[in-house]
C-alpha cells in the first residue's frame, strides 16, 4: 500500500559530483534535504531505472542518457513524503543498494503520470492523466458523481498512455502494465482534496494497491 501525505513532482536537490567508468553510464550524486522519500528521478525527461538512497541528504543516480554536461535542472526527483516508511526495499535506506521490485516502480510511473498535465512535458505532449486539473475545472468537490467521472477519466487516460508507449519499446512483462483499475474516490470537502485508490496489475500477474491524495496545492 502507497499512502502518501503529499506528492511533490520537484525537490530541491544539487547536483555535488558524477563518476564515469568505459563503457558505463555515469553516477551522479544529488544533495538535498528528505532525499530519502525519492520513488522517482528523471534525467533530462528519461526516467532512471536505479538509482540508491544513501541517506536523507544524499541520492546517486545512474544516468539513463549521455550528458556530455550536467546541470542541477537536469534531474527532477519525485517524493513522496512517508514512503521511506512503508517497510519497502528502501526501509533501511543507508548503504542499501537493493532496488525496489518490479511493481513498485510501475505504480511510481502511473503515480508521475496520472499527475502530469498533458502538454507540460516539452519532451512527451501526450503524456499525462490530468488529475490536477480537476481544481481548475468547474467542478464542485460536493458533487461525488462528477469527480469520480472526472477521476476515471484520469486513470484512463494515464493507463491509455502508458499501454501504448511500452508498445513503442521493447518492455519486459514483470516491468509492462497490463491494466489500472479505480477502486476509491474519497472526497475530504473540509481540507479540500480527493484521496484516489488504484490498483495497479503488471503483465506478470503482480499487483499493488496506491492511495494517494490530490489537492489543488499539489500544481
Amino acid at each position: 500500500m502507497l499512502d502518501a501525505t503529499v506528492l511533490q513532482f520537484k525537490t530541491a536537490a544539487t547536483l555535488s559530483w558524477c563518476m564515469r567508468t568505459q563503457d558505463q553510464p555515469p553516477v551522479y550524486l544529488l544533495a538535498g534535504e528528505m532525499l530519502d522519500d525519492t520513488v522517482s528521478v528523471d534525467v533530462r525527461g528519461v526516467q532512471a531505472q536505479k538509482f540508491l538512497i544513501v541517506d536523507s541528504s544524499q541520492l546517486l543516480v545512474w544516468s539513463p542518457v549521455s550528458l556530455d554536461s550536467a546541470r542541477t535542472r537536469d534531474f527532477l526527483v519525485l517524493r513522496v513524503a512517508g514512503y521511506s516508511e512503508r517497510g519497502s526495499s528502501y526501509a533501511d535506506t543507508k548503504l542499501d543498494s537493493r532496488l525496489k521490485s518490479a511493481i513498485d516502480v510501475l505504480a511510481q510511473k502511473v503515480v508521475k503520470v496520472l499527475f502530469t498535465t498533458p502538454g507540460s512535458d516539452i519532451f512527451e505532449p501526450s503524456c499525462g492523466g490530468g488529475i490536477l486539473t480537476l481544481f481548475d475545472s468547474r467542478i464542485s468537490l460536493d458533487d461525488e458523481a462528477a469527480v469520480t467521472a472526472f477521476v476515471s477519466q484520469a486513470v484512463q487516460s494515464t493507463s491509455r498512455y502508458i499501454i501504448e508507449s511500452q508498445r513503442m519499446l521493447s518492455v519486459a512483462t514483470e516491468d509492462a502494465l497490463s491494466r489500472v483499475d479505480l477502486l476509491r474516490v474519497g472526497i475530504d470537502l473540509e481540507n479540500l482534496k480527493v484521496e484516489v485508490t488504484l490498483q495497479i496489475v503488471s503483465k506478470a500477474g503482480e499487483v499493488v494497491t496506491s492511495t494517494v491524495p490530490v489537492s489543488g496545492g499539489q500544481r
